[in-house]
């Protein structure tokens, strides 16, 4: 096991675990790694060379280098979800954010197939969704209980259905050009109608 000290070194120094992991920009590193202190310890341990996040938040686009690919699972975040200045933990949009990575952290580390290339049926992609799910919301409770904040309340499947129907009002307001600033997402949440059929 590696020691801790070393093992959540800040993303900020160089050649650190979090340092190679984390390609979100300067903003946004620091969200991802307190996203992936809520897995357990022995998971971030097995995996700490495994993974690397990507976003192109700060960039227009981004052309993965081989080295990602060849040797790390690379999950992209959307940069609708990162955190906005002053988030903090507790706010819904935050907690969902560190909910889906520790979702996709689940795909990575199960090598979970791809539904398209490797021709998955829809139950077959169902039962790689339900595992990611649980164990995310798993491990997100069980960090929240650890740190022992009655501020901070357990995540339930609720509030991911809530948060995640935002997210779909923001795709459909970006793409049809309503939305041009995805901090506003709050304010023209109820101006579009979610279709049940596209969650």
């Amino acid at each position: 096991m590696t020691d801790p000290n070393k093992l959540y070194e800040s993303y900020i120094r160089k050649g650190s675990y979090f340092n190679l992991m984390l390609n979100c920009g300067h903003k946004y590193n620091q969200w991802v790694q307190n996203a992936l202190c809520y897995l357990p310890q022995d998971i971030l341990d097995e995996h700490k060379e495994k993974l690397v996040f990507l976003t192109t938040a700060d960039i227009d686009g981004c052309r993965v280098a081989r080295h990602y690919c060849e040797n790390r699972e690379v999950i992209l975040l959307s940069e609708r979800i990162l955190p906005k200045q002053h988030a903090n933990e507790g706010q819904p949009d935050v907690r969902y954010f560190i909910y889906v990575v520790l979702h996709e952290v689940v795909h990575a580390i199960k090598k979970h197939k791809s539904p398209k290339f490797d021709n998955l049926t829809p139950i077959e992609k169902q039962a790689q969704e339900d595992e990611a799910d649980r164990l995310a919301l798993e491990w997100f409770n069980q960090h929240i209980e650890e740190i022992g904040n009655p501020n901070i309340k357990p995540l339930t499947k609720t509030d991911i259905e809530i948060e995640q129907e935002k997210q779909q009002v923001v795709r459909e307001q970006l793409y049809t050009d309503i939305l041009r600033d995805c901090s506003k997402c709050e304010f023209y949440y109820k101006e579009v109608e979610v279709e049940s059929a596209d969650l």
